[in-house]
């Protein structure tokens, strides 16, 4: 084989490697441009999950506020059946005694 036969192909060789480093420049740029909207998506995501955060956070803090509320109810019914059977039972005397009036 002669030089200028060598010359050629290595000639060829480089051409072919030019070619698929520019299509690797390419894709890459590509993929750099994927991956900073991908970035950009992330944290419009990040941005979700933190108001997403507070608002559970305020959703449990209302949640215990209801329940502290609900405990305080408890000793009141209690309170008001305990009154309601005294009435219960002044009027079944009364009405055993056969009386008009409650005393």
């Amino acid at each position: 084989m002669e030089v200028h036969e060598l010359a050629a192909i290595v000639e060829n060789g480089f051409r072919d490697v030019a070619a698929r480093l520019e299509n690797l420049e390419e894709r890459t740029a590509r993929m750099d441009g994927s991956i900073s909207q991908l970035d950009l998506r992330l944290i419009r995501v990040a941005g979700h999950i933190d108001s997403l955060t507070g608002r559970v956070t305020h959703v449990e803090d209302e949640i215990q506020k209801l329940g502290i509320q609900v405990e305080g109810i408890y000793p009141r019914v209690d309170a008001l059946a305990e009154l309601i059977a005294g009435i219960s039972h002044r009027l079944d005397r009364h009405i055993a005694a056969g009386t008009n009036g409650i005393a």
